[in-house]
């Protein structure tokens, strides 16, 4: 059973919740990267990402600016602000602008995000929904994932 559902968004991060992200994205950075594939395409006035988070590893994903869906098919840890939740199953979370998530897969975990989009091209739409775009997997050979 998750912790998460429709009720309880994924919140902004706040100052705090940012700082301690970037306590584990420093300790991610030190392991052993992993490949996490990334889809992403553009239909119906919609952008949609969705990424396989393998078993045993996690990833810091970029701050995103604009409110968006997200869906989970997995077993996994979620950060939610401050907390940390368990996603197990299948869950439908909305999730809200201003926010910064740690996800850590306990299994295979896949992660898709939507929102509407007018961009006309997936690399627009990357720089709709985050000022970091340059640090997504899909425009560098970084990204923020490891082995846990």
């Amino acid at each position: 059973m998750s912790d998460l559902c429709l009720s309880a968004p994924l919140p902004p991060s706040s100052p705090s919740d940012l700082q301690a992200l970037c306590s584990v994205t420093s300790y991610l950075l030190r392991q052993k990267p992993v490949e996490v594939p990334v889809e992403h395409f553009l239909p119906a006035g919609t952008y949609i990402r969705t990424c396989f988070v393998p078993k045993g590893a996690a990833i810091v994903g970029a701050l995103i600016k604009v409110p968006t869906v997200v869906i989970v098919s997995g077993r996994c840890q979620v950060t939610a602000g401050p907390a940390i939740k368990a996603i197990d199953g299948y869950a439908v979370l909305r999730a809200e602008a201003g926010r910064r998530q740690c996800f850590a897969a306990l299994e295979d975990t896949y992660i898709t995000m939507i929102f509407a989009s007018s961009a006309k091209t997936v690399a627009d739409a990357e720089k709709e929904f985050t000022d970091e775009w340059d640090l997504l997997t899909t425009n560098s050979e970084g990204g923020i994932r490891g082995k846990v």
